[in-house]
């Protein structure tokens, strides 16, 4: 009867303990599937992060380009146009055209760079 209570015992252990290991092998397949995901999750939104500050200075280049065909229209409705394309305007209205371009550059930039 002493065997019996033994086995008994020997087999009870060996479920516990089988019981045990299963539960924490669980336990660190599912910790490591969750690290999975939050890396994955963290190489997105890098990637998103990436593209939208592609986009954001690709906009920010056409912005200034925009302020630069800007000065030259003011410059164009503000002075002459010489044969050659050059213009001949007073410095007020160079002075005025920088300004404006500067603020439109420095627009542009806290737009889609800041």
């Amino acid at each position: 009867m002493n065997k019996n209570i033994l086995i008994t015992a020997v087999i009870c252990v060996s479920i516990l303990g089988g019981s045990y290991y299963a539960v924490q092998v669980s336990k660190q397949n599912s910790i490591e599937r969750q690290q999975k995901i939050e890396l994955e999750e963290k190489q997105r939104i890098r990637q998103e992060e990436l593209e939208i500050r592609h986009i954001n200075e690709k906009s920010y280049n056409w912005c200034v380009v925009g302020a630069e065909k800007d000065y030259w229209d003011f410059m164009k409705l503000n002075g002459t146009e010489n044969k050659d394309g050059s213009i001949t305007a007073l410095d007020k209205y160079w002075d005025r055209a920088e300004k404006n371009k500067k603020e439109a550059v420095n627009n542009c930039y806290n737009r889609y760079l800041k």
